[in-house]
């Protein structure tokens, strides 16, 4: 003997309980890594301020694969640039923040700075000082 069960459609409380779980269960690993992701910049800012710079450079990297359009870490990976000169890779990331916001605090200097900097860096090659050894 077969038993047949009739499916009964949802009503009250319970599709809104599932959907919620559903909800949940679909966001739950988003939410985990958004707090990874906020330490590993929190981690760099604070590598930052110690003068860790190298390290600071490296969470900067870590966290713009998770979160690649995030100004405030474009930014700061970009001066940490700058003051290494790297000036083509920090000329790309203040790029992409002005792209994004054309008035960011200070990323229009620095990009002016990025861009004088490789210039006279340009201008230097070949140049003899004074000593007679290249560069300046």
């Amino acid at each position: 003997m077969y038993l047949h069960h009739r499916m009964q459609p949802l009503t009250g409380l319970r599709p809104a309980i599932f959907l919620v779980f559903l909800a949940w269960l679909a966001l739950a690993p988003v939410a985990g890594r958004a707090g990874q992701d906020s330490n590993l910049l929190k981690q760099a800012q604070t590598s930052e301020d110690q003068q860790n710079y190298r390290a600071a450079e490296d969470l900067y990297r870590k966290f713009l694969a998770s979160d690649p359009d995030n100004l405030e870490a474009l930014k700061h990976l970009g001066i940490l640039e700058q003051t290494d000169v790297k000036l083509d890779d920090s000329i790309e990331h203040f790029k992409r923040v002005v792209t994004y916001q054309p008035e960011y605090p200070q990323v229009n200097s620095y990009l002016g700075l990025s861009y004088y900097a490789q210039q006279n860096n340009k201008d230097s090659k070949g140049v003899e000082n004074s000593h007679g050894t290249p560069g300046c």
